[in-house]
């Protein structure tokens, strides 16, 4: 299961976060959604290339991790 998840991050991401833009601008412009998108293709796509290395570093992707739970939870109360 580890490595299934390992390597399909990225297209998961990329899939859930580009519903939530086209979601995000299909219903009036929502900007959270599409910045929460945005966050989340970006991130997914950090994290794959990160997994893939032969090295990966963990403190990057827990660091990603960290950023994408305060902006989603910052874009939410706002």
């Amino acid at each position: 299961m580890k490595e299934i998840i390992k390597n399909n991050i990225g297209w998961l991401g990329f899939v859930i976060g580009g519903s939530m833009i086209f979601i995000g601008y299909y219903y009036n412009k929502n900007v959270g959604l599409v910045a929460i998108g945005s966050l989340l293709v970006g991130s997914s796509m950090a994290i794959d290339t990160q997994l893939k290395q032969p090295k990966p570093k963990i403190w990057i992707i827990y660091l990603v991790t960290l950023s994408v739970f305060v902006m989603t939870f910052l874009f939410l109360i706002k």
